[in-house]
């Protein structure tokens, strides 16, 4: 009989909690939200505890989520700092920003020469343009002499 009393002692309490928790959810919503998905709210089984460390996570990973996609952009393409693995996958796989890695202090050798061995819409004059930039001292320290 006491244990029966105990439980309905505890059925009782968790209602008490429910009801606060529903007044809390008119009152801040926000807060409503944090102590419904708690898992260490109420007493819980090992399942109970499993399945809140689940809520937990889930919660976790919609307040942190991964980083965004980087969206290639000639800004990116032509930015020094970008890293040679983005550099490279727009080289293969964005034919339009090729021309715009060339404008890339940070492009390799290597890197310049596949793009200008694969093409695309305007590589050839960016190309054309780098190596008369590059060029140009050499004709300036002709001419001084």
């Amino acid at each position: 009989m006491r244990h029966i009393r105990i439980s309905e002692k505890r059925d009782e309490d968790e209602d008490a909690t429910e009801q606060e928790s529903e007044t809390e959810a008119e009152e801040d919503p926000v807060a409503a939200r944090l102590n419904h998905t708690d898992p260490t709210a109420g007493d819980q089984t090992r399942q109970g505890c499993a399945e809140g460390n689940e809520a937990t996570r889930k919660r976790q990973a919609r307040l942190n989520p991964p980083p965004a996609p980087i969206r290639l952009t000639p800004l990116v393409a032509c930015d020094p700092e970008t890293s040679e693995e983005i550099l490279w996958h727009i080289a293969r796989y964005a034919p339009t920003l090729r021309k715009w890695v060339v404008a890339n202090t940070a492009a390799s050798p290597l890197l310049l020469e596949y793009i200008s061995q694969q093409g695309g819409p305007g590589v050839k004059e960016a190309l054309q343009m780098l190596l008369d930039v590059l060029e140009e001292p050499r004709h300036s320290e002709r001419k001084a002499r």
